[in-house]
Parts: structure tokens; C-alpha cells; sequence
């Protein structure tokens, strides 16, 4: 359940790198942060479509959201694999 896109649709030929790790971990922090996968059903057009939405009683500040959405982007740019954010996040969570 936390293939990223790239292990599930494999006409795609992409190849896997560090970001089929932060896909895993976005799902990974999700997972532990809700107590439900973000692609509950598991199907291939949920992960290749990646609409993932946060309850609405989330305990869980917006930066948190927004570390998990950009963690779970299809279309990620390499900006989005910097360390620097999930540090960022981590700190304002203390």
C-alpha cells in the first residue's frame, strides 16, 4: 500500500530513486499521524491520482499537512526532497 506511482504503473518506465522513498514516507506519516492509509482502497488510479484529504478534526497543524501533500505529489520537483522542510516542520511541532 505505499507504492508510489512509479511501482504501480510500470508503462510509466520511470525509474526509481530517493523518490519512491519519500512517496513511502509520506504515506508512512499519514499512516501514523491518522491511523488510515491515505489511499485506503489501494487501487492503482487512487495512487496515480493521489487525492489525498485530512480529516476535518485533524489535531495536526497545516504545516504538517503540507509536508505530507508535497511528500505524496505526483509531479514533484526536486525541490520537494530537500531535508530542510521536514526538519522545519519537526521544530514547530516541539
Amino acid at each position: 500500500m505505499y507504492r508510489a506511482p512509479e511501482m504501480v504503473d510500470l508503462y510509466m518506465r520511470s525509474s526509481l530513486t530517493e523518490k519512491t522513498d519519500i512517496w513511502a514516507l509520506g504515506c508512512l506519516l499519514y499512516a501514523t499521524s491518522f491511523l488510515v492509509h491515505p489511499f485506503q482502497d489501494g487501487s492503482t488510479l487512487s495512487i496515480l491520482n493521489a487525492r489525498v484529504s485530512f480529516p476535518a478534526n485533524s489535531p495536526y497543524s497545516e504545516d504538517l499537512h503540507a509536508l505530507i501533500l508535497r511528500m505524496l505529489d505526483v509531479r514533484p520537483s526536486s525541490a520537494h526532497y530537500s531535508a530542510l522542510p521536514v526538519f522545519t516542520v519537526c521544530a514547530s511541532l516541539t
